[in-house]
């Protein structure tokens, strides 16, 4: 009897549970909640994102600033031509079955306008190309920069004071344009852009690293904690409950697809709802960001010693450039790199930032952890170092990401680093042999090439990359 008594409190409990599951399920509008839709991982919105950094998160009392070296993912962009393909052909399909399950699921009478009002609006000319959302981050970026450092950025330049580079893409070539813009506007056409190098062994460093291509990209088992993570049991009851929202069973891949769409609808239009977002709650959301941080936690993180090892190439041309500042006096007031979100990654991850104290995987989300690429990698992601001269003739780095302020694990100030401590920290990789470390054979990077000066690609790097193409384009649908 008492078997039987406990038996039926347990199902009671579980009948109580599940009640109140529905209920929150029942209760969740996206649209009086909209914050949520700021954690896309990497198509975050920055604007919801960005830094309030001052001046002095950067410089010292008695200091001024002297070199800005600046390393810009681009701006919000368009899917690619496959993906804007599949928003045009099935969302239309799923938006029809959703609307048409009239009393079905639980979606507030404001999400049902959203998804019913809802209409494509993307050619296949758009794919790959930056938004008008992404060129207007951009010019914030820089004008920001503009106001707090005008030491850097002066009214009055010449244009040798200023180094910029992007990669052979229209999104980081339109980012340059937009940020030189923001920085310098009507003056804007009279900075010198050289043409991009392709492939760019500087800022694409991962698309000419063998050992990375083969380990991590070509393997079959590099990243087997994301593909744990998709087919269990967290990522089964966000598809569960995305059907219990709407009414409608759907697939695994039409989920995706409904996700992604929420996430560059919001990236495109910060301001406005995205009707794709309605159907997923609040916790879908945090399993499918931690699902996207398994994937460049091993595609770009500290997942793989190979992702970080390589971006020596980026720290190697930063200490080098400051150096040269500070033991010649010579060189660029500014240093402003335009790339992807891979390279960017693998930099922060090179410079130990944003590291937990244990491995993320499959097992369980950790939700304190600090590898979160909604906060770190959004669109228009950037780091900046400023380098700054002091009163008594010694010099200070600081840091910011995202326009927050930064430090380098292993400074011991409050803020950023001394000549010293940066030396210390980040000397070490001026000696960066890339072509040892990836494996590459014919090397790739030119024995004798300055980091000051502009990298070319070799035969060898040419006929790399032409082996590779088919590979390198799927890369750079991802960033």
């Amino acid at each position: 009897m008492p078997r039987r008594r406990h038996g039926a409190w347990v199902c009671l409990v579980l009948l109580c549970c599940a009640s109140l599951l529905r209920a929150a399920v029942a209760a969740y509008c996206y649209s009086n909640a909209q914050k949520v839709a700021d954690l896309f991982s990497s198509k975050s919105p920055y604007a919801k994102l960005r830094g309030n950094m001052t001046k002095k998160d950067l410089v010292p009392e008695s200091c001024h600033p002297v070199q800005l070296w600046h390393l810009v993912r681009h701006g919000s962009r368009y899917p690619s031509e496959k993906d804007i393909r599949t928003f045009m052909d099935v969302l239309p399909e799923l938006k029809a079955r959703i609307n048409s399950c009239a009393g079905c699921g639980k979606l507030c009478s404001s999400d049902k306008k959203l998804l019913h009002f809802w209409f494509s609006n993307l050619n296949e000319s758009l794919a790959q190309t930056l938004a008008p959302e992404g060129a207007y981050q951009q010019e914030e970026i820089s004008s920001k920069f503009l106001n707090l450092f005008p030491e850097i950025l002066p009214d009055n330049f010449a244009t040798e004071d200023y180094k910029f580079r992007y990669t052979a893409t229209q999104r980081t070539k339109e980012s340059a344009m937009a940020y030189a813009r923001g920085a310098f506007g009507s003056h804007a056409k009279d900075i010198h852009m050289p043409d991009p190098v392709d492939p760019d062994p500087l800022l694409q460093f991962d698309n000419v690293c063998s050992k990375y291509l083969a380990e991590v990209e070509l393997s079959e088992t590099s990243m087997r904690e994301e593909r744990l993570f998709w087919f269990g049991s967290q990522m089964q009851g966000v598809i569960s409950r995305v059907g219990e929202r709407t009414g409608v069973l759907f697939t695994p891949v039409e989920v995706q697809i409904m996700y992604d769409a929420c996430r560059y609808y919001t990236a495109w239009e910060p301001e406005t709802p995205s009707a794709w977002c309605s159907v997923f709650t609040k916790s879908d959301l945090k399993v499918l960001e931690y699902w996207q941080d398994l994937k460049y936690y091993y595609r770009s993180g500290y997942g793989h010693r190979i992702n970080y090892e390589q971006a020596c190439r980026l720290v190697q041309d930063l200490v080098r450039t400051f150096r040269t500042r500070v033991e010649e006096g010579k060189g660029p007031r500014g240093v402003f790199y335009f790339t992807h979100l891979g390279a960017y990654l693998k930099l922060m991850a090179r410079l130990g930032m944003f590291w937990d104290n244990t491995t993320l995987t499959h097992e369980d989300i950790k939700a304190r952890r600090l590898w979160r690429t909604s906060i770190v990698g959004p669109f228009s992601a950037n780091v900046a170092f400023l380098l700054s001269r002091c009163a008594d003739d010694t010099w200070y780095v600081g840091m910011a990401v995202n326009e927050r302020r930064a430090k380098l694990p292993g400074c011991r100030g409050d803020m950023g680093c001394t000549w010293e401590e940066f030396l210390e920290l980040l000397g070490q990789y001026e000696n960066c042999d890339f072509d040892a470390i990836c494996e590459n054979d014919p090397p790739v990077v030119p024995e004798d090439q300055g980091s000051l000066g502009g990298s070319a690609g070799t035969p060898s790097t040419l006929l790399l990359v032409a082996v590779l193409q088919p590979l390198l384009r799927l890369l750079n649908r991802e960033s």
